[in-house]
């Protein structure tokens, strides 16, 4: 974690109980419901970054997608300066919420149009949001090249994309969203499509803008390193479910949950090692989404979805932890805190 900038209270965003379900139709068009986010909470503040971490389908993206306003969650709450924002904009996020609250993209290749320059890019939101006039609208995008690490930055206005690295693409992408001087940044695995070699370079430039102008991050990756390097506290994901949520020492240091530890297992290469582990039973209805791959599984796994419960610093969605074992179930009304 970076020194400096340190957090204000209140929280800038808290997010409570956020739940989308998707219905899907088969070939024979029977329709299935499919959970996609559910009761997913925390609060973030200025100067401080979460990471949102699971694999392909546990929910993180769409996660994003509901902060962006880009689908209405089924139920839940987003604040935004203690503004509850679902309440007070029912029919679409304002304009003044979409400055707030921008977006990176995971694909630089896709997020700018390969018809237009750089200056192109970086004008529009500089206009739309009247953050720069006509007459200095050029100086005020080569200032936010400058910021990004893009110089000269003259000369980066006018290259398209296609003349441009994939790590300057995605440099760009970031000067794009700060242009409009957002609160909140949301990330969705801004490197996974970059070289190894310039990855260090944009993660860098996050932990840049959250530790020396109090930006607050939102990480969605499923790189626990990427995590380690940003984030103070991670949320690990899986089914559309927090499974773990600890500030990112203790979860790195001690991780609860069995789903936390196959992770950690996968990038430290520790699975070779492993002896191999019979698979489980699918669960039943109502059984923790897990068991069927857990190596610790037990009975009450395939019947009982577990819920919430504090152990130690950490929350942690696994009967592992449950009453038994000493731990507190989670209020359901607080989400939890960063």
């Amino acid at each position: 974690m970076e020194a400096g900038y340190r957090p204000a209270e209140p929280p800038l965003l808290e997010v409570e109980g956020l739940s989308k379900s998707f219905v899907s139709k088969g070939l024979l068009g029977k329709a299935t419901t499919v959970d996609a986010v559910r009761d997913v909470r925390f609060s973030l503040a200025r100067g401080q970054a979460i990471a949102l971490v699971g694999e392909s389908g546990s929910g993180k993206s769409t996660v994003a997608k509901l902060l962006l306003r880009l689908e209405r969650p089924d139920r839940g709450q987003i604040r935004l300066a203690g503004r509850d924002v679902l309440r007070d904009e029912p029919h679409g996020a304002s304009l003044g919420y979409r400055r707030r609250v921008q977006m990176v993209f995971q694909d630089p290749f896709g997020s700018l149009n390969p018809g237009h320059d750089v200056l192109h890019h970086l004008a529009r939101p500089l206009l739309r949001h009247r953050r720069a006039t006509p007459a200095d609208v050029r100086s005020k995008a080569a200032a936010l090249l400058v910021r990004v690490g893009l110089e000269p930055a003259q000369e980066f206005l006018d290259r398209r994309p296609f003349e441009l690295s994939g790590g300057q693409r995605q440099r760009v992408a970031i000067a794009r969203a700060l242009a409009v001087e957002p609160d909140v940044l949301i990330a969705d695995e801004p490197t996974s499509m970059l070289d190894v070699s310039v990855r260090v370079g944009i993660l860098n430039l996050l932990a840049g803008l959250k530790r020396e102008q109090g930006l607050a991050l939102v990480l969605i990756t499923h790189d626990l390193a990427s995590a380690r390097y940003l984030a103070d506290r991670i949320l690990v994901c899986h089914r559309g479910r927090v499974v773990e949520d600890a500030d990112t020492e203790t979860l790195l240091a001690a991780p609860k949950h069995p789903y936390t530890r196959a992770l950690l297992a996968a990038i430290e290469g520790l699975e070779a090692d492993e002896k191999p582990r019979p698979r489980a039973a699918e669960p039943t209805a109502g059984g923790c989404r897990f068991a069927s791959r857990c190596p610790e599984v037990f009975d009450l796994c395939r019947t009982s979805e577990p819920e919430p419960r504090a152990a130690g610093a950490a929350m942690v969605r696994c009967h592992l932890y449950g009453a038994a074992a000493g731990s507190e179930p989670v209020a359901a009304s607080a989400p939890a805190q960063t």
